[in-house]
């Protein structure tokens, strides 16, 4: 699975990225081109955030600690955490184990690769693109967003 979204994800998908959106006008293809490259970025920000929350959480206290230098210093807040019993905490993501987790996987592999079949499509098609009642460009636009983002 891993191979197979590293070669739709920097192989293959990129190097049709100019048939599929360019085919439309040019603002087509800086959007789906920038906005893409924006998308990976935000989606592993989100995941870091909704499932490594400890580990962001202490990497942000840590930082305000760093840069406040009040009167607690950094060794202190974490034996005082250590106290509460945040330690012993588990994270979202480490608590989804074995088949869910080999599903969950499967079924953003399947939904990245109906937006991929999508874009082979545009770019077999790239003289004259489907149009969908006029929706066609931003159609291309969100299949290149929901790509990189699954």
């Amino acid at each position: 699975l891993t191979g197979y979204s590293a070669c739709l994800s920097n192989g293959m998908l990129p190097s049709l990225q100019s048939y599929s959106a360019a085919s439309y006008n040019i603002l087509t293809y800086h959007l789906a081109v920038t906005l893409s490259g924006l998308t990976a970025p935000v989606v592993a920000l989100i995941t870091t955030t909704a499932y490594g929350y400890d580990q962001l959480g202490m990497c942000i206290r840590s930082l305000v600690m760093f840069c406040r230098k009040g009167r607690r210093t950094l060794h202190e807040s974490d034996s005082q955490s250590s106290m509460n019993g945040n330690q012993d905490a588990i994270s979202a993501m480490a608590s989804i184990r074995g088949s869910r987790l080999a599903a969950i996987l499967t079924f953003i592999g399947f939904v990245a690769s109906l937006f991929a079949a999508y874009i082979i499509y545009l770019a077999a098609s790239s003289p004259t693109p489907p149009e969908l009642g006029g929706a066609g460009p931003a159609i291309a636009v969100l299949a290149w967003i929901l790509m990189t983002a699954s």
